[in-house]
């Protein structure tokens, strides 16, 4: 499953020669997000992979979640500005690298084996925890920009959104 995000190219910056194709800017205090409800029976294997640009420090927001309406799970940032998954068994999976450059882009792994996730930030692999945690590719609504019904709206851009669902 690949989440649809058609948005016309992101002028960044003054420079008008630089696009990036097929991206997004999302602002916490416009609370915009895409939603797709996911067909998965969850215990598949999976990636879920974007390259993303913050536009706010400090505070908690999620880019990426997956929610049954009462219980999420969720990737984004905590206030420490620190890469974190909240999961269903209420403990929150943390980095201990903090991603505080708001001029940068970071490229973001989840992958699945169905068993583990490992998630990796721009190629290095920062954290790993059990897959039967998260509501990731089961058939519950996705969001790109929020964590399940609350407030955590990611603030930044988000580009190349990507997720695979590998049906075994």
């Amino acid at each position: 499953m690949t989440l649809p995000v058609e948005i016309n190219p992101l002028l960044l910056g003054s420079n008008q020669g630089y696009q990036i194709s097929r991206s997004v800017r999302l602002r916490s205090s416009a609370t915009a997000w895409l939603n797709r409800t996911a067909s998965g029976s969850g215990g598949n294997p999976f990636t879920f992979s974007c390259w993303l640009k913050r536009g706010a420090l400090a505070t908690r927001q999620f880019f990426f979640a997956a929610t049954n309406g009462t219980n999420n799970s969720g990737i984004g940032f905590d206030a420490s500005d620190r890469l974190c998954v909240v999961n269903n068994s209420g403990a929150d999976n943390v980095s201990t690298a903090a991603y505080r450059d708001p001029s940068a882009w970071y490229h973001i792994v989840m992958n699945s084996n169905g068993t583990n996730v490992i998630v990796f930030v721009n190629g290095q692999q920062s954290f790993t925890f059990a897959a039967s945690v998260v509501f990731f590719n089961t058939a519950v609504s996705h969001t790109i920009g929020r964590l399940g019904v609350s407030a955590l709206h990611f603030d930044g851009y988000l580009t190349e959104i990507n997720f695979i669902d590998v049906v075994s």
